[in-house]
């Protein structure tokens, strides 16, 4: 049986090799998660347009099938839901779909926005939201290649069998589990509207069974779209709109439509601009108070109806007041404070800013911009809360590493009346505004300082002085018997075996001659350049151990890189690994334990690490796919793996190629 199946999960995924003129990115933005069911309340595409999420509203909505799911996806069968307990698995912020046949070949093509979750049930904190394309061909009439034309990309399918199905499906922004903005980079948008002929004008919103509410189309209607992003296809029968769903095949062989259906609610309210609050910090002395409002606010792009021109992007006119925002007791949005005074901001480009001096420090600001569009265009006002803290000035943060090493921060916060207290995050307090860590064998790159009055900085550590070591080192097996930390320098030149940023935190290096070798890691702050494999360098750094156990060099500087060649591998059995740590070597054996972390594979030895999963060498998958069974030979850098209180012995292969 032949099948292809295409499944991409992640956000930044690409699509398959042989997917050609595919569209991608094309959603704008999405908007902010209701609490009442976890998931984001609108998606908009990059003309502006902005679907709701699709929780029907009433019985009508539901039975008449307005958002592509029906009574029976419904535990009750009856609208509108409650969550969890009364919530369908799946919603819809918008589909399209059409199907044709061909005698016994029936083609579909599934296009969406659709918003489920990891485990198929409502369960909270298990919501996603993804983009899907789904291609399905059944009973394919020839042996060969067929192309397949959608709104979204051409896509190309090699080596099909006749009588067997085509299925791919590309779900893009699946992984992202609580950051919805994965289905934003999917091959979804701008959303299809409906058109009188393929890529023509917009067809204007339709009323349904909520009143008040609109939508992009009646849920019976099959026909013409409009909004692929794509220019016009080269087909073997000519020039086509891009708006199709069109299958070719071997022998001439040929389906296509232009009938799609269509569901999706159109969000009509204001829409907030792109705006975000930098700092809103007060400075308290005996003899003044001062309140600071820093934002950032972006060009954004306003909603629109079908059948409206794309608008222009706006900026946020801005102002605050000294106080939390109002609650509107109808609706429960935010409001401008009763009684307190519009304070305007200035801006210069993207930054705005403003300054008032209140009598009392307020807990929070209203923000309030004034130029709120809805999907009509007509203007609004919105408001929305921002915490008031104190701001933390950091006037040092230097570390000496001579005589054990020493980290000294020196900050203090703009409430000079309350006296905050001022803590170094992950050390302790400052006292009198300053704390000395010592020992400390090295820093982190950069520090920050908490209040707790709520306000916080970040400086970047600064050291210019040179740390004394053992010096030159001229051979990696004299590393192992070391006092760690220790400054060194590899003065002969090592041989780089593996950099794969997706599997290593760093890279390893080896003795041309593989008598020894060592994981080598950036030191924080550290500007490494990039390292390929079979380079000739040396290095400086810092010798420690990192969290799983394993002999590491924390490089501060490369002091000489060359191109060289790449070594060959070192091929042991499992009892001759255990003293292979940081060379690339080669094993080989049947796999005993699998599972989509790791795989054990046993030369026969028996080998047992201690952690009663498997015997032989645990193989680290890191995502690269791997077989369940059989014999294996892996290529990859021997360490180890701290589990629990054990270290035990692994390879991290590099790349998919080193399992076969």
């Amino acid at each position: 049986m032949k099948k292809q199946i295409v499944v991409i999960l992640a956000a930044a995924a690409v699509l398959m090799a042989l997917s050609l003129s595919a569209a991608i990115a094309e959603l704008e933005r999405v908007g902010p998660v209701d609490p009442e069911h976890g998931y984001p309340m609108w998606y908009q595409d990059k003309t502006g347009l902005t679907l709701e999420f699709g929780a029907p509203l009433n019985q009508a909505e539901l039975d008449g099938g307005w958002l592509s799911i029906a009574s029976a996806d419904v535990p009750s069968g009856t609208a509108p839901e409650t969550f969890p307990d009364n919530f369908a698995g799946e919603h819809f912020y918008w589909t399209a779909g059409c199907r044709v046949r061909q005698g016994n070949v029936d083609a579909r093509l599934i296009l969406a926005l659709e918003a489920a979750f990891a485990t198929e049930e409502p369960v909270p904190g298990d919501q996603i939201v993804f983009g899907r394309i789904r291609i399905r061909i059944d009973d394919l009439p020839f042996d060969g290649t067929y192309t397949v034309y959608t709104p979204y990309g051409m896509r190309v399918y090699e080596n099909q069998v006749a009588g067997e199905r085509l299925i791919a499906t590309e779900d893009v922004g699946i992984c992202t589990f609580g950051l919805f903005e994965g289905a934003l980079k999917s091959g979804v948008g701008p959303f299809l509207l409906p058109s009188n002929i393929p890529g023509g004008p917009e067809l204007p919103p339709v009323t349904g069974p909520v009143p008040g509410k609109l939508y992009i189309a009646d849920p019976a209607r099959s026909g013409p779209v409009t909004g692929s992003p794509l220019p016009n296809y080269m087909t073997s029968a000519g020039v086509r709109n891009p708006n199709i769903f069109r299958v070719e095949g071997p022998n001439g062989f040929v389906l296509e439509t232009v009938n799609f259906a269509l569901t999706g609610r159109i969000y009509t309210d204001p829409l907030p601009n792109l705006i975000e609050v930098d700092r809103a910090s007060y400075t308290q002395t005996a003899s003044l108070l001062r309140l600071d409002v820093f934002t950032t606010g972006l060009p954004t792009l306003p909603s629109r109806l079908p059948g409206a021109p794309i608008p222009s992007r706006i900026m946020p006119v801005l102002s605050f007041y000294n106080a939390p925002p109002g609650v509107d007791p109808v609706t429960g949005d935010p409001t401008a404070p009763t009684g307190e005074t519009e304070i305007p901001m200035f801006n210069a480009g993207n930054s705005y800013w403003a300054q008032s001096q209140p009598l009392s420090v307020p807990t929070q600001v209203t923000i309030k911009d004034s130029n709120a569009r809805d999907a009509t265009g007509q203007l609004f006002s919105l408001y929305f809360g921002a915490d008031v803290t104190d701001h933390i000035d950091i006037t040092q943060a230097f570390y000496d590493p001579t005589n054990g090493g020493s980290l000294t921060v020196t900050a203090q916060s703009s409430d000079e009346v309350s006296l905050p207290t001022l803590t170094l995050e992950g050390f302790g307090d400052l006292t009198g505004g300053q704390i000395v860590i010592t020992p400390l064998a090295a820093p982190p790159e950069k520090v920050r300082v908490l209040s707790s009055a709520n306000g916080s900085n970040e400086m970047e550590v600064r050291t210019d002085i040179v740390i004394p070591g053992s010096g030159d080192v001229e051979r990696i097996g004299e590393l192992r018997n070391m006092t760690l930390p220790q400054s060194i320098h590899i003065t002969s030149p090592k041989s780089a075996t593996s950099n794969n940023p997706g599997i290593f935190e760093g890279f390893y290096i080896e003795e041309p001659d593989r008598a020894a070798g060592i994981k080598v890691i950036p030191a924080s702050g550290s500007i490494i350049p990039g390292v390929a494999e079979g380079d000739e360098l040396t290095l400086m750094g810092i010798l420690n151990k990192d969290a799983n156990e394993e002999l590491c060099i924390f490089a501060n500087s490369i002091r000489s890189q060359v191109p060289g060649n790449s070594l060959d591998t070192l091929g042991v059995n499992s009892k001759a690994f255990l003293n292979t740590e940081g060379l690339l070597v080669t094993i080989w054996g049947n796999i005993n334990t699998a599972n989509p972390n790791y795989i054990y594979v046993d030369d026969g030895s028996g080998l047992d690490d201690g952690t009663g999963n498997g015997t032989g060498i645990r193989v680290v998958l890191n995502g690269i796919s791997a077989p369940t069974s059989g014999f294996v030979i892996v290529t990859g850098v021997s360490g180890k793996l701290k589990e629990g209180d054990v270290v035990l012995p692994v390879i991290r292969p590099r790349f998919p190629t080193d399992i076969r």
